[in-house]
């Protein structure tokens, strides 16, 4: 990953099974719509950053990397 999530409060984490999500996405429509938009704004950062490292020239793209690092 290339970033982090931390709670400001005590927080309790649950992992679903796949057919819990299944069965969330089936029952609650408004949820898995907000779940799918979630999943768009996700792709498209992606593609915006694939673009943007794809148009750099090289030198750019090394010195990217050594400042993140």
């Amino acid at each position: 990953m290339d970033h982090s999530i931390r709670a400001l409060t005590p927080v309790t984490l649950r992992k679903f099974p796949a057919d819990e999500i299944r069965n969330i996405m089936e029952n609650h429509p408004r949820l898995a719509r907000a779940l799918f938009w979630s999943t768009l704004v996700d792709e498209a950062v992606l593609r915006e950053w694939l673009v943007n490292m794809g148009t750099r020239p090289a030198d750019a793209r090394l010195a990217h990397v050594f400042v993140r690092c």
